[in-house]
């Protein structure tokens, strides 16, 4: 996936697009680009799925780490096409209530994301399902976390397991 593959759904595209072609009093300070650069994401969500991840080396996420998200969607016969993907390292970024209007995500996997952190009103332990407003949530650790980690991988898959055949 490149920059040259990023999909925006109509719900940004019109927040993108909300005043006229020709903005005759723009100002040096605008920050627009700013925070339309933030609001980018990977997947094009045809199974509403969010997946958050918190990855500081990458403006989405590693090669790595890509390459072990794409085998655990694999595995659940799920692909990033699937997915809405948001990296929540950079700041400012796209919090729940906004994701929620712009992707209507029904499940939410959460690697190495403090649900507050994400602006999500509950707290829950790691590998445990939790609903809240109609949604599923599984938060794990990080990707880099479970790479090398079998036990940690056999924890996760039995969360998946459960998410996905619920």
């Amino acid at each position: 996936m490149g920059l040259n593959n990023i999909h925006l759904n109509a719900t940004l595209l019109q927040d993108f697009y909300n005043k006229s072609l020709v903005d005759l009093n723009i100002s040096e300070t605008d920050n627009r680009t700013e925070k339309n650069e933030n609001r980018a994401f990977l997947g094009n969500n045809q199974s509403k799925i969010c997946v958050l991840v918190n990855e500081d080396a990458a403006p989405f996420i590693t090669d790595e780490n890509l390459e072990l998200l794409t085998n655990i969607l694999t595995a659940c016969k799920l692909s990033l096409n699937d997915i809405v993907l948001f990296n929540m390292h950079p700041k400012p970024r796209l919090m729940y209530p906004e994701i929620c209007t712009g992707f209507s995500p029904e499940k939410w996997i959460l690697f190495g994301v403090n649900p507050s952190s994400a602006g999500i009103p509950m707290e829950f332990p790691e590998y445990k399902l939790q609903g809240y407003n109609h949604q599923t949530f599984l938060r794990a650790p990080g990707l880099h976390v479970i790479k090398n980690n079998k036990e940690e991988k056999g924890k996760l898959w039995a969360c998946l397991k459960n998410l996905f055949n619920s």
